[in-house]
């Protein structure tokens, strides 16, 4: 009886995964119609949704290991956004710029308030 290499496993695994986590990222790209989905709080009250033609699908949850993963790969737990809201969530250039304001777990249905 022979048993298949850890490795072969762990492949098969990742392959699923993303497999999955593509899927998952062209149903959000479905619900979105191709329109970034940041809706941003001015004044701590007034909402806005960004106009900008959405062209990245943001991982909510991420961190070592856990992007595309488990909930992380979920439609629920991603954002289609405008590359300009995809920069200031995750503050690549000069720090964040956009707070997510929700519940412990981030949803893509969450608002953003700006940094000042």
């Amino acid at each position: 009886m022979t048993f298949p290499k850890v490795i072969k496993r762990l492949r098969i695994k990742r392959d699923a995964d993303r497999v999955f986590d593509k899927a998952e990222s062209v149903r959000v790209r479905a619900r979105s119609g191709g329109r970034c989905e940041v809706r941003e709080v001015f004044l701590g009250y007034a909402v806005t949704q960004c106009a900008s033609q959405a062209a990245h699908v943001m991982h909510l949850i991420g961190g070592r290991g856990k992007r595309g993963r488990g909930i992380s790969a979920l439609k629920e737990h991603k954002l289609h956004a405008c590359a300009q809201h995809h920069r200031e969530i995750d503050g690549d250039l000069g720090g964040k710029k956009l707070k997510r304001v929700g519940g412990a777990v981030p949803l893509w249905t969450d608002f953003y308030m700006r940094i000042t």
